[in-house]
């Protein structure tokens, strides 16, 4: 693998996936391009989204997603998932009052979200995408983690990967070939590793939380160029979905992106190979 070429590495984090996608189209818009994308959780739908159809797809999804495409709603739910002050234990409360327990609504949300986006993955299309992609997933059933690109996955069975790396473990697991399948994060939740294993020297990670929190990942590689960008700010909980709040990370990507392109990021990029 030619070390010219850049890697781009995303972190797992729910509704915080939104500020990934304003940060990757303020870089978009001055001209970076990527040879190869990682990611785990939503940082693997974001980067499926990224290698099928580009920045346009990917920012498009964030702008439309609304709640109720992952969760089975109450109109009350979706009220109070609106609040920007709403707590987990509130919602949880509401939940267990509309549903009768926590697990039957993560089962219904589970089965609504994953029909939704099967309509919108295509596989044949991020095999041919000339950005490579990867992801990082959990078998619970064998304890083992799973930490592949796309050409390690069966014909047939890369979007279900895709599907089964963003089973946060509140939600059943995803079951490919009799396995079982959780949220990658439990083991690796901004793959770095995983790129450069395969030869990606220079990398940009983009994170969903501040610096001060560390991600969940082994010991990697020591002789790695690699530029993180980070929030400035605790975007809060990853399954407080909102489109409000997506559109407003969105916008704190971006600009994110574009001071740091201004600065320390912009000379990382232009030292390329």
């Amino acid at each position: 693998m030619n070390s010219e070429k850049l890697g781009l590495v995303l972190e797992g984090g729910g509704v915080k996936g939104a500020f990934e996608a304003g940060a990757l189209k303020a870089l978009y818009d001055k001209g970076i391009k990527f040879d190869a994308v990682a990611g785990t959780s939503i940082g693997a739908v974001n980067g499926a989204y990224l290698a099928q159809g580009g920045i346009d797809m990917l920012v498009d999804m964030w702008v439309a997603l609304q709640p109720e495409k992952l969760y089975e709603l109450t109109p009350r739910l979706k009220s109070m998932l609106a609040d920007k002050n709403i707590r987990v234990l509130e919602l949880f409360k509401e939940i267990k009052k509309s549903f009768g327990s926590i697990r039957v609504f993560f089962k219904r949300s589970a089965v609504k979200a994953r029909a939704n986006f099967r309509l919108e993955f295509d596989e044949e299309a991020i095999r041919n995408s000339a950005m490579d992609f990867g992801l990082v997933v959990f078998n619970v059933s064998n304890m083992s983690p799973g930490e592949l690109m796309k050409d390690e996955i069966k014909d047939g069975e890369l979007v279900d990967y895709i599907m089964a790396s963003a089973t946060y473990p509140v939600f059943p697991p995803y079951i490919i070939d009799g396995n079982k399948y959780i949220d990658g994060g439990v083991y690796d939740n901004m793959p770095v590793n995983l790129l450069a294993r395969h030869g990606y020297d220079k990398l940009l990670c983009i994170r969903t939380n501040t610096d001060d929190k560390r991600p969940k990942r082994k010991q990697e590689r020591d002789n790695l160029l690699k530029y993180v960008l980070s929030p400035k700010e605790d975007l809060g909980h990853g399954m407080l979905f909102s489109n409000d709040k997506q559109l407003r990370y969105i916008e704190l990507g971006y600009a994110a992106a574009t001071e740091a392109l201004d600065g320390e990021l912009g000379k990382f990029l232009e030292t390329r190979g």
